[in-house]
């Protein structure tokens, strides 16, 4: 999971990361040897994508972009999936009392065209998968009570029975998880898909976000007023990698 330098709104007493997160299988084998009774069965084609993000942050919907897997930090433009059609977004607030939002992205990765590889094993770079991103605000007052360092864990849960993603959160047991913070909130996730089929398998990473300090002093102040039940105010209130060849 991957970010840039943050970016300052004072005029709107807000602050932006552009961040990107990245799901591949990788190996280890000379150009000469990856053929695709090898490959194929580590080609990643769809899945699910479980980001939690920050207590107090938001995303953008329009601003997010996915596609398959290539070098560079953006989403290729000839390689992006269609939202609605390939992949489809639902934000989860206040996921499992836990205050914070979970961002849900399901995909299938298309078919291939004649001028379009999706689907495919990057023989340069020796591996297959996608690449998601985003822009993440925080607002001023959030920095004010929350500091400047905020944690965002991504989930992914391998969704296609003929692929092999060899997850790093295989189970409760020691040395069979991540050491994650937020871990209790991917378990019952990780266990439906396991459930449902033991191919469909999980990883979770996690890595800090950072932004900077206030620089409008009236920003750190705020007053709500609110007569409805709403989850705001209830008190209390990256990469990934599967297997490898």
């Amino acid at each position: 999971m991957l970010k840039r330098l943050y970016e300052d709104d004072p005029q709107n007493s807000v602050q932006s990361l552009n961040v990107r997160v990245e799901g591949y299988n990788y190996g280890d084998l000379p150009e000469s040897l990856q053929e695709d009774k090898y490959t194929d069965p580590y080609q990643v084609n769809k899945g699910i994508i479980y980001d939690l993000l920050p207590a107090g942050t938001y995303v953008d919907e329009e601003s997010i972009k996915l596609g398959t897997w290539t070098w560079g930090y953006n989403v290729d433009s000839n390689l992006s999936f269609t939202k609605g059609t390939d992949y489809r977004v639902e934000f989860n607030r206040d996921w499992k009392s836990s205050g914070r939002t979970m961002m849900i992205v399901r995909f299938t990765t298309p078919e291939n065209t004649e001028s379009k590889q999706y689907r495919r094993w990057h023989k340069d770079s020796n591996r297959s998968g996608w690449k998601m991103t985003y822009t993440l605000y925080n607002p001023y007052t959030n920095i004010a009570d929350r500091g400047r360092t905020a944690v965002n864990t991504v989930g992914y849960i391998n969704q296609d029975d003929t692929t092999i993603w060899e997850g790093n959160y295989v189970s409760d047991e020691e040395g069979k998880y991540p050491r994650v913070t937020d871990l209790p909130y991917y378990k019952t996730i990780r266990e439906e898909a396991a459930i449902a089929n033991p191919k469909f398998t999980t990883s979770v990473v996690a890595a800090n976000m950072n932004f900077g300090p206030i620089t409008v002093v009236e920003a750190n102040f705020n007053n709500t007023v609110s007569m409805e039940i709403n989850p705001d105010f209830i008190a209390g209130q990256c990469k990934l990698y599967g297997g490898s060849l």
